[in-house]
């Protein structure tokens, strides 16, 4: 396995990496400060909580100097089958409410008498368009809690900015998140799809919402 490096605005590096995917075991992101200038993170496999011990010993697999290592800290990741239960969950509830939407629309309903020059054209649209935004909020809400990596992204950030007023956090997190989601793209070629948990440079994608909601509260 190899380690991809970046450069950051805080003249550092940041590394990624994949343990074997086919070893049991849960994943977690681990992040580490290697000096005052060079922070890094890399995702790993265990069979449990890992240990300050477990984790000087894999990061030293990768040329990584306990010595030189500090405020190690390892954040668990949710299982793939967990995010698809929750996928799941987003689609059953986006068929529900498409359900319900239809089920309104087939409904008789009085119409008061019209008043001359009011479209009724109006009225139809109004009473369709409701229900459609409450879905989006819906749906888009759960991509949001399912975006767990981005999250765990954000909450890393947050351990780099000054506490300050939050238009100042805000400001910082969205210039971190543009710097992960030009890395990202820069890695993979290409931006994520809607549910796909990787920040975007695309401003309105679900994972960009989760980076920035843990970087705030971080």
């Amino acid at each position: 396995m190899s380690a991809t490096q970046r450069g950051t605005r805080r003249q550092g590096a940041e590394s990624t990496g994949m343990t074997d995917s086919t070893s049991e075991g849960r994943d977690y992101l681990v992040s580490y400060f290697l000096n005052e200038y060079q922070r890094g993170s890399m995702v790993m496999r265990f069979q449990g909580d890992p240990s300050q011990p477990q984790l000087f010993r894999e990061l030293l697999k990768y040329g990584l100097n306990p010595a030189a290592l500090k405020d190690i800290t390892a954040s668990r990741i949710a299982d793939v089958k967990d995010q698809g239960a929750r996928y799941a969950q987003a689609q059953q509830a986006s068929e529900a409410a498409r359900a319900h939407n239809r089920t309104m629309q087939a409904r008789p309903t009085s119409s008061p008498p019209q008043l001359s020059g009011t479209s009724p054209r109006t009225t139809r649209k109004r009473g369709v368009l409701g229900p459609l935004i409450f879905v989006a909020i819906v749906v888009y809400g759960l991509l949001v809690s399912m975006a767990s990596y981005s999250f765990n992204l954000g909450t890393i950030e947050a351990n780099f900015r000054v506490d300050s007023s939050f238009g100042v956090a805000l400001d910082t997190c969205r210039s971190s998140l543009g710097e992960r989601a030009e890395f990202e793209l820069a890695i993979h070629g290409e931006n994520p799809g809607l549910f796909t948990d990787r920040p975007s440079t695309f401003p309105a994608h679900p994972a960009n919402t989760a980076f920035l909601l843990g970087c705030l509260a971080g």
